[in-house]
């Protein structure tokens, strides 16, 4: 369909700018992955400490984790201007989850090394 007013090449020219600004470029969208993931390590390793000295077990620290990754979500969604299908093919309920099933190891590491530092020894 055309716009009001406009003539039918303008439209499809249009159309077809915004195609190919919507495609990914893979070398960009693998770097934009890599950085993400070390964002999100350097996150969780500090949101674990923060938990460990708190001094959360069980349910409280598991649950310290996914409000804590909702926030790390939301911040990367900001971060991308909540448009995260730009720069790394996923949406954010997308990146929610894959935020809270890759870095649950080294979130529960550095969570349990911290309580028994500060709580144990």
């Amino acid at each position: 369909m055309a716009q009001p007013g406009a003539s039918a090449g303008g439209a499809e020219k249009s159309v077809s700018e915004q195609l190919e600004a919507q495609k990914l470029v893979p070398d960009a969208m693998r770097k934009n992955i890599r950085q993400m993931d070390l964002a999100r390590i350097v996150l969780y390793i500090a949101v674990g400490v923060i938990c460990g000295v708190c001094g959360f077990t069980g349910l409280k620290g598991f649950l310290f984790y996914i409000a804590s990754s909702a926030v790390i979500t939301l911040a990367l969604a900001a971060t991308m201007g909540f448009s995260p299908r730009t720069y790394v093919n996923e949406t954010v309920p997308q990146l929610f989850l894959s935020n809270m099933s890759g870095q649950v190891m080294s979130f529960i590491t550095f969570w349990t090394l911290a309580y028994s530092l500060v709580y144990v020894y």
